[in-house]
């Protein structure tokens, strides 16, 4: 199945000013997206408009010192108040990983059995990621690509 191209960014909570979430929208080279230094919370959000309504049946990405990520998906018509879980919570970076900075970037390739059989049956045309990282609280941390 070809790749879903991702249109636009939509909102996004936190993000670096030269690693900012647009670099996600890069597909000939990637480069990361981050949150910005001062960020106080645990939690990032980032809201993406798909170039067009789009089955989802697998997603790959690359992270950077997350511990967690989930994926959420939409209708721009609800304007993201009714979203569904097309990923649950899946752990990226375990607690002792995040405190002794190991394993802050890896390839994760959720495939259909990972994804909620729900949601992937279905025509989406906004995608929210949410990343945690409750356990460095100083450091950045985000996506370093999502296919």
């Amino acid at each position: 199945m070809p790749a879903v191209r991702i249109a636009k960014v939509i909102r996004c909570s936190s993000e670096d000013p030269v690693f900012c979430a647009q670099n996600l929208l890069l597909t000939e080279r990637y480069r990361k997206f981050v949150c910005h230094s001062s960020n106080q919370t645990n939690r990032i959000q980032i809201d993406l408009q798909l170039a067009t309504p789009s089955q989802i049946t697998s997603i790959d990405l690359g992270n950077h010192c997350s511990a967690f990520v989930s994926v959420l998906v939409g209708h721009s018509c609800d304007d993201g108040k009714e979203l569904s879980a097309l990923l649950p919570e899946t752990m990226l970076q375990t607690p002792v990983d995040a405190r002794a900075g190991r394993h802050k970037t890896s390839v994760r390739f959720f495939r259909p059995e990972s994804l909620s059989p729900a949601s992937r049956g279905q025509f989406w045309d906004v995608v929210r990621v949410v990343l945690r990282q409750p356990y460095k609280t100083r450091d950045q941390f985000g996506l370093a690509f999502l296919k």
